[in-house]
């Protein structure tokens, strides 16, 4: 009941209109947008903004995102926009930046250093986890991984990937093997930085921008106030805090979702 699109290729002005308009602004320019193709009379439940220049839509009915996916989403909206094709991410954690870093490496000279050692995948991507993570100068970071098929991806889960690098003493490559565990981007608890409240993120905001550590109202970057203040519970913590009532019924609800999750890709 769904299509993902993606920007990727669009041009500056396309992606900067899309990360500008809130969610419900631009499903209204977005449903004028398909009552001019064949797909006229689907209607768009909702959007979703995704990380990596996605679009995600949401239809009433299977048969609507069927409509969708017969579009020629390059007239409809602006050259550069397809429908996304699907990605079966993995997640690996504690990569030295040193052997690989998805902030700065090439995505050549990524997709390289990964297939010459594990001969059995593909690799069509790689990311950072955390696109702004709390440490940028931490030693290692987290990232994932997308196999070209569910099959390869499945297999990364079972067996891991080797990572090596070059030692420059030695002149000997030396390496590990890393576990994965498979990408689900929804597994996270989402939440404003500019309004501090959950279920959106700051791009798509339209409310009143609120401290996240006095509760007053302007950024948070911008605070001078001496004591913490929740918005949600008034506690004396900031709005992120994961002592937060609020914030820890939003963890018991990412739990509950994680639970019926399955840990592998259907192929």
């Amino acid at each position: 009941m769904a299509v993902t699109l993606t920007f990727r290729d669009a041009d500056e002005d396309t992606c900067t209109t899309l990360k500008n308009a809130s969610e419900s602004e631009y499903t209204s320019n977005l449903q004028q947008a398909i009552d001019k193709t064949s797909a006229k009379g689907t209607t768009v439940r909702k959007l979703q903004k995704l990380p990596g220049k996605l679009l995600k839509i949401h239809c009433d009915n299977e048969d609507g995102a069927q409509q969708l996916q017969k579009i020629d989403w390059e007239k409809a909206i602006a050259p550069g926009v397809t429908l996304a094709s699907q990605e079966y991410g993995v997640v690996l954690h504690g990569v030295p930046t040193n052997v690989l870093d998805a902030r700065t490496d090439s995505q050549q000279d990524m997709q390289e250093l990964i297939q010459e050692i594990n001969n059995n995948i593909q690799v069509q991507r790689v990311a950072p986890l955390m696109k702004k993570p709390r440490n940028p100068s931490a030693p290692t970071q987290s990232i994932v991984i997308f196999p070209s098929s569910p099959k390869e991806a499945n297999a990364v889960l079972t067996d891991g990937i080797r990572l090596e690098r070059m030692n420059e003493v030695t002149h000997l490559k030396e390496g590990r093997t890393y576990d994965a565990e498979r990408y689900n981007p929804q597994h996270q608890i989402k939440q404003c930085f500019k309004c501090q409240a959950y279920g959106h993120k700051a791009e798509a905001c339209t409310r009143t921008t609120t401290c996240g550590r006095c509760a007053d109202e302007h950024e948070t970057r911008t605070c001078t106030a001496e004591f913490n203040k929740c918005t949600h519970s008034k506690g004396d913590h900031p709005a992120w805090h994961h002592e937060c009532p609020r914030r820890q019924k939003e963890h018991e609800k990412l739990m509950a979702l994680i639970d019926t999750m399955p840990t592998s890709f259907p192929c």
